[in-house]
């Protein structure tokens, strides 16, 4: 079963395909162990993308530099 998250702020938005405008995300979804489904929406044009991404992973603060 998919895990539904409210959009975060953190993911880079993409541009419309139909009108050039700035797309804002409107869901992450946890589809697959480690990928999640993003859902984008235009205010503009009122248009949707949905693209496949790896889930960001946190690193260690022991790594950080």
């Amino acid at each position: 079963m998919a895990r539904k998250q409210r959009a975060s702020n953190e993911v880079e938005s993409p541009t419309c395909l139909k009108c050039g405008a700035g797309m804002r995300p409107i869901l992450i979804e946890e589809e697959y162990p480690g990928y999640e489904r993003r859902t984008f929406g235009c205010q503009s044009c009122d248009g949707t993308m949905t693209e496949w991404a790896p889930v960001p992973t946190q690193t260690p603060a022991s790594y950080r530099a």
